[in-house]
């Protein structure tokens, strides 16, 4: 992790929130997916305590019934399952992100959803699941992520980092963290979405709820 590579696809990022907050960005989502004739998705819930992945499981197939085919990766035997399959949709939701990032690399997912998107795929990621495209997580709060262990995100955004949720303000830690991994923020609320392709901005979805810091 932590290369800048050349990516086909897009990847959408929302500040979390409710399902009326995110409306517009949902709403980019299918219409970017709908065309597809078969629409197939991965459905990454890992930053949901075990006990909830059925519970998100059922709020997403009832937010997104356009979609013909989901698929639930919860452990390493589903992930190893799952990635001999392709999709047209990669969805990661929100939760704990060091809990999210620390699964998706020990399954080996990480790699998956660099394929998926180097051969034009779509990811969607919301809150913890914005989050790891950016180059660390540590600007989540302080009880998601161990010190201990590589909380380097997947670094997918032009060196920015991503704080969802964003109030229009970034704190000492999220500037901290920021200057500790040579990284940018961007801060985005939970009624704004950012889409990306290559690691460039192609898309703002209410861009007042929106702000960047620069490392320099």
């Amino acid at each position: 992790m932590g290369t800048i590579l050349k990516m086909n696809g897009l990847i959408l990022l929302s500040g979390g929130g409710d399902s009326k907050q995110s409306n517009r960005i949902d709403e980019y989502l299918r219409n970017t997916i709908i065309p597809v004739d078969s629409s197939r998705c991965l459905y990454i819930p890992l930053a949901l305590k075990n006990d909830f992945y059925l519970d998100g499981l059922r709020w997403f197939t009832d937010q997104y019934n356009y979609l013909n085919q989901v698929d639930m990766v919860t452990n390493k035997s589903e992930a190893l399952n799952y990635m001999k399959n392709s999709y047209d949709l990669i969805y990661i939701g929100g939760g704990n992100t060091g809990k999210l990032l620390y699964e998706i690399t020990l399954y080996h997912l990480d790699q998956f959803i660099l394929d998926h998107i180097k051969s034009g795929g779509v990811v969607y990621g919301g809150s913890a699941g914005a989050i790891i495209f950016g180059k660390t997580i540590t600007v989540a709060p302080k009880d998601e992520f161990e010190s201990t262990k590589d909380n380097h995100g997947l670094n997918l955004l032009g060196n920015n980092s991503i704080v969802p949720h964003f109030n229009g303000t970034f704190s000492q830690h999220h500037i901290k963290e920021a200057k500790k991994y040579n990284s940018g923020l961007i801060g985005i609320s939970e009624s704004s979405g950012l889409v990306f392709r290559d690691g460039e901005v192609i898309k703002k979805i209410n861009s007042r709820g929106i702000d960047q810091f620069t490392k320099n």
